[in-house]
């Protein structure tokens, strides 16, 4: 996971955006504020995601715990034959 500033000055927006890298198989999060502010971009991997939903289901946040258990299901679904349809 890297953060990375965008821009050296501070400005004015008001929305986030998630930005795919499908080439390097990473998500950029940019995070912008309406206040006087620096630019953002986190870059994630799969690997960070999983990792902050185990972080976030130990602190008993209710829709991480949700995502571990539905994942838990698919897996056991696939070793007793399940496929998935598309």
């Amino acid at each position: 996971m890297d953060l990375v500033r965008l821009g050296g000055s501070p400005f004015r927006k008001a929305h986030d955006a998630v930005q795919p890298d499908k080439e390097n198989f990473t998500v950029g999060l940019i995070f912008r504020r309406p206040e006087n502010t620096s630019d953002f971009r986190v870059d994630l991997t799969w690997e960070d995601v999983e990792k902050l939903v185990v972080e976030f289901a130990a602190m008993k946040e209710p829709k991480a715990i949700f995502l571990r258990q539905a994942n838990n299901l698919a897996i056991s679904a696939r070793r007793a034959g399940w496929t998935p349809g598309d």
